[in-house]
């Protein structure tokens, strides 16, 4: 270095040696733009390697003893150089863009290209998540040729509810007929509105002279005129009659068994089986339930080990006595005439399930050919802890039955809403709801809550209060589960003239 005036530049009488260190000298002083290129370079030496992306800068320095030694200094990149050369080197579309494009307007075009791609990448990914705990679920429908489907049972409701047996008993005055129970109604209304002191009330009002307690007074007798009307009018139905009976009283006004049911047929396997009058089989079973609208109705089950082999049922249902039948007991329902009909109301339902009549009954039409074709549709949900079920085991083995006038039916999360809910009647109005199922037979203690006694308008303001929705939410949850498993029946009905002649019918009664 001193012989060489400070510099490493060697002169023209110091021949460059052919050595392993003037090689790599040379390599050292030669200035590259690209590393790559140098890194090229410098692995054809004799050298030792060095690594491109962290070479920096080299100086060739001489020890006092005239030998030439070298020097480099190595600097590890920063930050931002091992994110740039990441981001060179991965394979997400459009990030390269964002390094190589020449224009600042395409540089960020291409960034806010990544950013909303990558927003959205997130946002799918946590929709997906919460769609997976949220446990939902696919529909999928498919069609099960012979299937070993119960043969559903089948209820049936009079729409004239009254048998010959109820007008005997009306008769002989063993029974409050509807008559006598809307004439008590009338005068009850009368005497909510019958006050001796009202004449001197009223003429004190007219002529501006009542005082604060004549207005009370007038107030609270118009209050009683609304209710007057309201006993007399909007009261007076067969509902209303049936829940001022006791159950023993309401199930001989209804129509029997061996009277309603003249004759039956039904079809299991390849046998057919004629019935009697009554229906009367060791594989059916004929039982009745109670309803305010219909009194005694019927429900024709056939047996557990047969179910699946019954193909049909053919019933000749008589309708009752005719519509003008001693017309003096019933003056009476007015409120009727929008419920009044001729015929039966049938329901197909499950095997051993509550008769839901009102809600899937159907209407057929009397002296004709009824025939109703059903589609038995099985509904499968899945089990899942945000949307649980009950298992079909569970259903049999720890799920209690429900009562109905003291009948057992299986398992329906709508039969254990509504008994929740007359549960709720029961413990705050001390009364039973007569759309619900009746828990207990109703008595003196809890009647029905339209019975006519000195308590009525107060149960009726108790009845009011009760929220029935958020009764039923309160359990939809909790102990009134769905089933897993749930059977219905898509019902069609065709109706045609019955060509019956009164031989046939005299020789099958």
């Amino acid at each position: 270095s001193a012989a060489n005036g400070g510099t490493d530049e060697p002169t023209a009488n110091q021949p460059i040696r052919n050595s392993p260190l003037n090689t790599q000298s040379l390599a050292h002083r030669t200035h590259f733009k690209d590393p790559a290129l140098v890194g090229d370079f410098l692995k054809t030496s004799s050298a030792t390697s060095i690594i491109s992306t962290q070479f920096r800068d080299t100086a060739l320095d001489t020890t006092m003893g005239g030998e030439r030694t070298q020097r480099c200094f190595h600097r590890t990149g920063s930050v931002s150089d091992t994110a740039r050369a990441f981001l060179e080197s991965t394979s997400i579309r459009g990030v390269g863009k964002i390094l190589k494009s020449q224009s600042k307007f395409l540089r960020r075009l291409w960034a806010l290209f990544v950013l909303g791609s990558t927003s959205l990448l997130f946002y799918s990914a946590f929709k997906v998540t919460i769609d997976y705990l949220q446990y939902d679920v696919n529909i999928q429908t498919r069609l099960d040729i012979d299937d070993a489907t119960p043969f559903p049972a089948v209820s049936i409701c009079n729409n004239q509810p009254f048998s010959e047996r109820a007008y005997e008993e009306w008769s002989a005055k063993r029974i409050k007929s509807p008559t006598v129970f809307n004439r008590e109604l009338r005068q009850r209304g009368l005497k909510l509105m019958q006050d001796p002191s009202m004449p001197d009330v009223y003429a004190k009002v007219r002529s501006g002279q009542a005082d604060e307690k004549t207005m009370a007074k007038f107030n609270q007798q118009r209050t009683n005129s609304m209710k007057a009307l309201v006993a007399t009018l909007f009261m007076d139905s067969s509902r209303l009659y049936y829940q001022n009976l006791s159950p023993d009283e309401a199930a001989k006004l209804g129509h029997e068994r061996n009277k309603s049911i003249v004759d039956c047929i039904f079809k299991y396997n390849s046998q057919q089986v004629q019935g009697t009058k009554g229906c009367y089989d060791s594989m059916i079973k004929v039982t009745s339930f109670s309803h305010p609208n219909y009194f005694n109705c019927l429900t024709l089950e056939f047996d557990t080990e047969r179910l699946t082999e019954v193909h049909s049922l053919t019933l000749i249902m008589w309708l009752g006595p005719r519509e003008n039948y001693d017309i003096r007991h019933r003056q009476g329902f007015l409120y009727d005439i929008f419920e009044q009909a001729y015929g039966l109301r049938v329901s197909i339902h499950e095997p051993y399930s509550h008769p839901r009549i009102l809600e899937q009954g159907i209407q057929t039409e009397p002296g004709k050919m009824n025939e109703i074709n059903y589609q038995p549709v099985r509904f499968i949900r899945a089990n899942t802890p945000k949307n649980p079920c009950v298992s079909a085991e569970d259903e049999r083995q720890s799920f209690r039955k429900f009562v109905d006038f003291g009948k057992l039916y299986a398992y329906d999360q709508e039969l254990c809403l509504n008994s929740r809910v007359q549960e709720a009647f029961l413990s705050s109005c001390r009364c039973l709801y007569v759309e619900m199922p009746s828990v207990t037979p109703p008595n003196k203690t809890h009647p029905y809550c339209a019975h006519l006694d000195e308590k009525i308008y107060e149960r009726a303001e108790c009845a009011s209060t009760l929220d029935q929705r958020r009764i039923r939410q309160a359990f939809e949850a909790s102990e009134c589960l769905p089933r897993c498993q749930q059977l219905s029946y898509e019902k069609e009905l065709s109706v045609t003239k019955w060509r019956d002649t009164q031989w046939m019918l005299y020789w099958i009664k």
